[in-house]
């Protein structure tokens, strides 16, 4: 036999077969990833000629930071008074920081000790949750400006109607000013006509 005729007989294999299989959806993993906690860092400078506490419970167990339990009457809650919402600071935030030194919790607890008892300047470096975003607060009055703009716009064009209008009344004034001095004007032509008619009667009643 003829392996050539044989290799023309033999089916042709369907394409279909010759295809990799796709390679299956990998599972979804049971634990999702947690995107890390955005975090803001303010400083709050703190003058202690006038107080004599700092005003907040702290805990110190994890060692390199102090983390704000709760807040009472002292300079903290004064600084509060006088700042904005996400500047201020809240229970629940921590303290990373004491006049620059950080890493040491119990060290930096003694530091305001040792401030505090001798009234210098403190400052705290505060780690809290990032403020809420202002944009929606920030195209608001962008709206209130358009609306402002074209306030303005509508009453300047009001101020030209008005220019106009007061432009064709002088107008009108200017116009009935020639008619009256029209007027004189044929005033004055009837008393020449008068003062000839006159002379003329003079004249014939000194002929006769």
């Amino acid at each position: 036999a003829n392996p050539a005729a044989a290799a023309k007989e033999k089916p042709a294999t369907p394409a279909k077969e010759k295809l990799a299989l796709p390679a299956p959806a990998p599972e979804p993993s049971s634990k999702p990833q947690k995107p890390a906690a955005k975090v803001f860092e303010f400083n709050v400078p703190l003058d202690l000629s006038m107080h004599t506490s700092l005003g907040l419970d702290v805990d110190w167990a994890s060692g390199k930071s102090l983390y704000i339990r709760q807040l009472h009457a002292g300079a903290l809650e004064e600084w509060n008074r006088q700042r904005p919402a996400h500047l201020a600071v809240h229970a629940g935030n921590q303290i990373v920081a004491v006049n620059g030194f950080s890493e040491d919790a119990e060290a930096m607890v003694g530091l305001c000790r040792e401030l505090l008892s001798s009234r210098s300047p403190l400052q705290l470096r505060i780690r809290g949750p990032p403020p809420p975003p202002v944009e929606a607060e920030e195209k608001e009055p962008d709206k209130e400006k358009e609306k402002k703009e074209k306030g303005k716009d509508k009453d300047k064009d009001k101020d030209k109607e008005k220019d106009k209008d007061k432009d064709k009344e002088k107008d009108k004034d200017k116009e009935k000013e020639k008619d009256k001095d029209k007027e004189k004007d044929k005033d004055k032509e009837k008393d020449k006509e008068k003062q000839k008619d006159k002379g003329k009667k003079r004249n014939r009643s000194d002929d006769e």
